[in-house]
């Protein structure tokens, strides 16, 4: 695997990596066999931290992979509202978390675009989430990580903690700094 897919992993990962996140998306590019082997590698070195690794999707020579905490996904869901809104998109909130991550993933393969939902497994607040769907993705009022349309000023805090991690996480990888070192237990 190369030194570039898992610096790319690091740099879009490194909150869920940290335990700050339940959960993040990464977009990967190279030979397939390649991207393969690294999917391999990090589900075995990161499955004993408590980070899964999952393909969410292939186009071509790039791979969609979905990398989450499922003790932290279970506290998401637990928050006011969210089983209903997960209930009215088709998921079951009390079933294994696994098991709804199978239906997103199934989801993420079959369409073109996401699933709106998907806010929800990506650790977003909920009233974040049904802004966006009920808008259509328009009339945010503030855009970083993901579109707010709740509280600016708490979104603004939780990108600069993300993007503050990712930074730390990097520089700590180029100095010589191993993925599994860097991945927290938990």
């Amino acid at each position: 695997m190369s030194r570039e897919m898992e610096r790319v992993l690091l740099t879009h990962c490194a909150p869920t990596l940290a335990g700050l996140k339940c959960a993040n998306l990464v977009r990967l590019t190279g030979p397939r066999a390649e991207l393969e082997a690294a999917t391999q590698a990090w589900r075995a070195t990161l499955a004993p931290r408590g980070v899964h690794v999952r393909t969410a999707r292939w186009d071509g020579d790039s791979a969609l992979l979905y990398l989450y905490r499922e003790g932290h996904l279970r506290r998401e869901w637990e928050k006011p509202g969210a089983a209903d809104f997960l209930r009215r998109h088709g998921y079951e909130p009390g079933a294994a978390v696994q098991e709804n991550v199978e239906l997103l993933l199934r989801r993420i393969a079959r369409r073109p675009c996401f699933p709106h939902e998907i806010g929800l497994f990506l650790g977003y607040p909920l009233e974040d989430v049904q802004g966006f769907i009920e808008n259509c993705g328009k009339n945010y009022r503030l855009c970083g990580c993901w579109k707010v349309y709740g509280d600016p000023q708490a979104a603004l805090r939780c990108f600069a903690r993300y993007e503050k991690c990712a930074r730390v996480y990097l520089q700590c990888y180029q100095n010589g700094h191993s993925l599994s070192r860097l991945t927290v237990a938990g």
